[in-house]
């Protein structure tokens, strides 16, 4: 039996400025082979904005993933984790769009295949 695959915890955002209207785009992770992936947010200060995680098949254009409940920044620090089973796109990244208000962003990700 092969050993089990993993993509050890490391961050794709750190120390994101959370200002203005700005975009903050994580870097792009390839999660071939990866069943089970988690992401981990988590920002200081008292932003206004929005999360997402998009997904792309050939790593060019990425889409939206429909994840029900994701929490937004509402002028307080916080930290959510979304778990993410089977995706089938090789692809992934966190995406951030502030409103208003400042803060500073940092997301992790961990996955790990089912064997």
């Amino acid at each position: 039996m092969g050993a089990k695959k993993t993509l050890q915890t490391h961050s794709i955002i750190s120390s994101g400025t959370m200002t203005g209207t700005s975009v903050i785009n994580s870097e792009v992770i390839s999660i071939i082979n990866l069943d089970n992936i988690s992401l981990q947010f988590d920002w200081t200060g008292t932003p206004n904005g929005s999360f997402d995680v998009q997904v792309s098949n050939d790593n060019v254009t990425f889409h939206s993933l429909n994840i029900p409940g994701v929490p937004s920044a509402v002028g307080v620090a916080g930290g959510f984790i979304i778990n993410i089973t089977q995706l089938s796109q090789p692809y992934i990244k966190a995406v951030y769009t502030n409103t208003s208000g400042t803060g500073t962003l940092n997301v992790t990700i961990f996955g790990k295949d089912l064997n």
